[in-house]
């Protein structure tokens, strides 16, 4: 009897959108004022930078969402047609990169995940107990990759 399970086809689109939400927030928050005082062509090299700049973080955060559901539906349709690998074992080393990146190996097998997740499984690093080193999980994930498409933690 599994303790958790996660599948795409149930859970669906697995991406963390309150933390894509909040650098958008403050690029729109600084962004605004500008805007509302009406817009004036820059004229200075430091306006010019200023503006490029802005313009490359807020089409990242505009695309990056977009490319993730993409990312999704292509993965959603791999899975639902059989295109996937398996492995069973205990998880064999756990570790966190960084504060948003969470690294494990199950047989050899090198898993990575994101708390931003994607069109694959994530799981926010707070509920990190479920892949520690000696759990016992079934994942069936995408080679390409490794993207995870289901995971079932079955003794912890």
């Amino acid at each position: 009897m599994s303790m958790y399970v996660y599948d795409l086809l149930e859970d669906g689109f697995g991406i963390n959108m309150s933390a894509l939400l909040i650098p958008f927030i403050i690029i729109v928050s600084v962004i605004y004022p500008i805007f509302k005082k009406g817009f004036k062509r820059p004229t200075t090299i430091l306006e010019w930078c200023t503006l490029v700049i802005f313009t490359i973080v807020f089409l990242y955060f505009l695309v990056n969402p977009l490319l993730a559901y993409f990312q999704y539906l292509d993965n959603r349709g791999m899975y639902s047609e059989g295109i996937y690998e398996s492995v069973e074992g205990v998880v064999e080393q756990s570790l966190v990169k960084g504060q948003t990146i969470e690294e494990f190996t199950v047989k050899g097998v090198v898993f990575e995940h994101s708390i931003y997740g994607g069109g694959h499984y994530y799981l926010p690093l707070s509920d990190n107990a479920y892949l520690r080193e000696g759990v016992y999980v079934k994942i069936k994930y995408l080679s390409t990759y490794n993207g995870i498409v289901r995971l079932e933690v079955i003794s912890q």
